[in-house]
Parts: structure tokens; C-alpha cells; sequence
């Protein structure tokens, strides 16, 4: 585990995320600044200011809310918890793939919600072509398919909402590498 700095944690989420890396923080013992779009639903918000964390409201997109964030990690010396771009959350991911093994070893097909590409990796990764893993997003928020039409990490149009707020401009570089091995193999 990284030493966290006096200044904590710093994480930009649409909800979900922010949430865990909340109680992560209370758990440990340090502070916590979610930085969160205006559109995240207001249970999600509770859920994180329930766990002691401060939100920050920072615009109306995720986009939005990331760039706060890196600005106040460089401004604080704040530890920032990529949502879907840093090893440490796309191994966590991949636990989710160990638990639902677990619960379910004969799955042969598993549709995984696609928003910047961190769960899918993760799980992705943890499978490691063992099974059929489908990415799942929303035409309002295409971030996977635009960079596999692509060929490379590429902004998409983030014209509208998926499930509260998985809009990011574009899937993270971590977990490209695991699912182009799953892309190629269809």
C-alpha cells in the first residue's frame, strides 16, 4: 500500500466510486475529496458524504469533475483514485470477476456495464478468455466502441447519460490491453 499524504485521498466519480473510495478512507483514517458532476443522483451524494468524504460538485460531466480533481490533487499533494485508469482500482476491479466466479463457476457469458472501461478490464483480466465477456454501453455514451472503431483511445460524443452518469470522454489506457486481447480473439 501507498503511504496517503496528510491531505488524503482525492477521486472524481459519478457515484459508485466515490463512494468506495470513501469508505476506504474512513476506514483507514484520512481524509477524503470526491469531486462529483452535477448529475449524480443525490443518493449516491449522501452515500459519500455519509462516509465522512467532502464532495465537490464540479460541473455537469464527469470530464468535468476529473479535471477538478487533478487540479486539486496538484494544488493539495492529495493521493488522486483514478475511477478506471490506475493499476490499484483496476486490480480491485478484477476482484468483482474472483467473486462472481465464485458465486457462479459455470458461466460461460457474462454482459459487463462499459463506462471508462476500468470494471470490464478488471474483469476482463481475471477471466483472462476463459469465458465470453461483453461489453455493455450505452449509445449516448459509446467510450469502448469508439476507440475499438478507432483503433486507439479517442474521445467520444457524450451527448447523454448512462446509468447516472458513465459518460467519461474516453475509456482509460490501463485496461484497453486486456480487452483488445479479448476484442481479437471474437
Amino acid at each position: 500500500m501507498r503511504d496517503v499524504p496528510a491531505t488524503g485521498v482525492i477521486a472524481a466519480s459519478g457515484g459508485n466510486h466515490g463512494a468506495a473510495v470513501a469508505y476506504a478512507a474512513q476506514r483507514l483514517g484520512v481524509p477524503a475529496t470526491i469531486f462529483v458532476p452535477a448529475i449524480t443522483s443525490p443518493a449516491k451524494a449522501e452515500r459519500i458524504r455519509g462516509y465522512g468524504a467532502t464532495l465537490v460538485l464540479a460541473g455537469e460531466r464527469y470530464a468535468d469533475a476529473l479535471a477538478a480533481s487533478e487540479a486539486h490533487a496538484a494544488q493539495t499533494g492529495a493521493m488522486p483514485v483514478h475511477a478506471f485508469d490506475q493499476p490499484e482500482t483496476l486490480l480491485g476491479q478484477g476482484t468483482v470477476g474472483a467473486e462472481l466466479e465464485a458465486d457462479a463457476p459455470d458461466v460461460d457469458t457474462l454482459l459487463v456495464a462499459v463506462g471508462g472501461g476500468g470494471l470490464i478490464g478488471g474483469i476482463a483480466a481475471w477471466y483472462a478468455g476463459r469465458i465470453k465477456v461483453v461489453a455493455v454501453e450505452s449509445d449516448g455514451a459509446p467510450t469502448l466502441h469508439a476507440a475499438f472503431a478507432a483503433g486507439r483511445l479517442v474521445d467520444a460524443p457524450t451527448g447523454g447519460i448512462a446509468a447516472d452518469c458513465l459518460a467519461p470522454k474516453r475509456v482509460g489506457r490501463l485496461g484497453i490491453p486486456s480487452l483488445g486481447r479479448m476484442w481479437r480473439r471474437r
